[in-house]
């Protein structure tokens, strides 16, 4: 993630686009490294954190 936006916020309707892109980036890469055990982790950490029923 670049601290200097590719294209300035200040630019209504298209200022965003890159932060988008960025976003949507970061969370296909993140996706290739869910599996049913990281899953199963998440669900425990979740109850932990939360209460579970």
């Amino acid at each position: 993630m670049s601290p200097v936006d590719t294209i300035p916020d200040i630019l209504v309707g298209i200022g965003f686009t890159d932060d988008l892109g960025l976003l949507l980036a970061a969370i296909a890469t993140v996706s290739v490294y869910i599996n049913g055990e990281t899953q199963a982790q998440t669900k425990q950490k979740m109850n932990d954190w939360f209460g579970g029923k």
